[in-house]
């Protein structure tokens, strides 16, 4: 069977058939991302209004049908269904995506329903999976000349994503802490806390591992860290939460509990509103149409809704 594997965690790139696939366009590898992360059909019209918004309507047709074709040449055709009016993807068994399987993976954890408690070994593993796949940010390094609302798009589906990925190691974490297994769950809020150093719930859970462990030594620096970097980029103390908690932990022995805060996926006042309740790639141009300053987006652009 013929595979095509798109990466678009970390600078985007693709095999075929375990071979990788060389991109002599930047807008053909740009096109590739834009219909293998949205995972949806695509007007011409859109597409074109999209990647070639500085010409005129035919000339940007004209564009998108060498992009086309050239998408064809490079990764084969069997690969594209194409009509006179959409286009997208062959939803074939061949065809892996890494942020569609990541998605996939964080959606069937949290349809598994047992979010307030234990998490069981399936959602351990598919979260653990999830993990190992975000190995960079959404088409890390990448940008489209002379195409803003690519750019927006991408930004915000790379802020989304960060987002979930911050979800997925809260849960890895505190439900490595559950089982008492304090070395696999230092990694996992390490890394989430390292995602946003001023989230002060990373920062409790990693004082909450320490303590259970029995390391003070530890839970006192984490504390303590946690006050300067507050300090220093924001000007204020810790939360009377984080600070209750870390007297708490300091003079008793608080056991380790599968219903930590933790276990909730993180969410910050901008992204609360922004990401939509089932996150996909595709949603975040809706979001996006929704939300963009008035007048930027080209005619016919997905971004328009």
């Amino acid at each position: 069977m013929s595979t095509l594997d798109i990466f678009l965690f970390g600078p985007p790139r693709a095999e075929r058939a375990g071979a990788p696939v060389t991109f002599h366009r930047h807008q053909t590898l740009a096109l590739l991302a834009h219909l293998a992360a949205t995972d949806q059909p695509h007007s011409r019209d859109a597409l074109a209004a999209l990647f070639w918004p500085e010409l005129d309507e035919s000339e940007a047709h004209a564009a998108l049908r060498r992009g086309l074709y050239d998408l064809g040449r490079t990764t084969g055709k069997e690969w594209l269904a194409v009509d006179r009016a959409c286009v997208t993807l062959r939803p074939t068994a061949g065809l892996r995506v890494d942020v569609r399987r990541f998605c996939s993976l964080v959606k069937g954890v949290a349809g598994h329903g047992h979010a307030a408690g234990p998490l069981c070994d399936d959602c351990l593993a598919a979260l653990t999976e999830a993990a190992e796949i975000f190995r960079g940010d959404f088409l890390a390094g990448f940008s489209l000349r002379g195409s803003p609302e690519f750019d927006d798009w991408q930004s915000l589906t790379a802020e989304s994503l960060r987002l979930e990925l911050a979800g997925v190691l809260a849960k890895l974490a505190a439900g490595m802490a559950a089982r008492r297994q304090y070395d696999l769950a230092l990694p996992y809020a390490r890394r989430w806390l390292a995602l946003d150093p001023l989230d002060e719930a990373s920062h409790r859970l990693l004082m909450q591992i320490h303590a259970w462990a029995g390391d003070r030594a530890a839970l006192a620096r984490q504390y303590q860290q946690c006050a300067d970097v507050l300090a220093a980029e924001l000007g204020v103390e810790p939360a009377p939460e984080t600070t209750a908690l870390y007297d708490a932990l300091l003079h008793t022995q608080l056991a380790p509990q599968a219903e930590i805060a933790a276990s909730r996926a993180p969410t910050s006042p901008r992204c609360r509103t922004a990401r939509p309740r089932a996150f996909s790639p595709a949603s975040a141009i809706r979001h996006h149409a929704l939300h963009r300053p008035r007048g930027r987006a080209a005619p016919g652009s997905p971004l328009a809704g």
